[in-house]
């Protein structure tokens, strides 16, 4: 078992043309815990980690200025049954950034299963709820997501495969349509990796 101790702090600073400017400070303090942590005879293998943090952050939005502190968190809890098969949980929560520089609250937990059905075949399969709450205003998104993927190994440092997903999106809020940010998406990928 293996014990990993971590303390961060971090400035941000945003610009641009689109009206949204932030300065955000936030310091974390994590604790990681990998190894079997349950007995042997009822789980094969369990690993989890675990991180929280505190984060101050200060937003102009349209010209109007304010201070939010959020507790963080990222955790995952992983399990083996089988050398073959992964059953993990994923949990996270904290403040982002999007690409019009808005400054968002977001909070994800997602369910995820990866199996390797032979020595050349790999697929998964993942379930995930999403919330993001924006700054300076009311409207908030929330997402549901399933996606499935299949890869196989085309040689020794080549492989390929193909990855399908659903994503359902909400948005409410006082200040904006609903309309708009209310919709459901269907991507369908395929990719090809070489490693070095």
């Amino acid at each position: 078992m293996r014990v990993t101790l971590d303390f961060r702090h971090r400035d941000l600073k945003t610009s641009g043309d689109v009206g949204f400017q932030r300065d955000g400070v936030d310091q974390a303090f994590s604790v990681g815990l990998q190894g079997q942590i349950l007995p042997r005879s009822l789980f094969n293998k369990l690993e989890a980690f675990a991180s929280f943090s505190f984060q101050k952050v200060d937003s102009t939005v349209t010209g109007s200025q304010g201070s939010r502190n959020v507790l963080g968190y990222n955790g995952r809890i992983a399990w083996s049954p089988k050398d073959t098969t992964n059953v993990n949980f994923n949990f996270k929560k904290d403040v982002q950034t999007t690409v019009t520089d808005e400054t968002v609250e977001n909070s994800n937990i997602s369910l995820g299963i990866s199996q390797v059905f032979s020595r050349l075949m790999t697929g998964s399969l993942n379930l995930y709820l999403q919330n993001i709450s924006y700054f300076g205003g009311d409207r908030k998104d929330d997402r549901v997501g399933l996606s499935a993927s299949l890869s196989t190994a085309l040689g020794r440092n080549w492989s390929a495969g193909a990855r399908i997903s659903y994503d359902d999106t909400n948005s409410s809020g006082s200040q904006m349509s609903d309309e708009l940010f209310t919709y459901d998406r269907t991507q369908i990928g395929i990719f090809s990796v070489f490693r070095f």
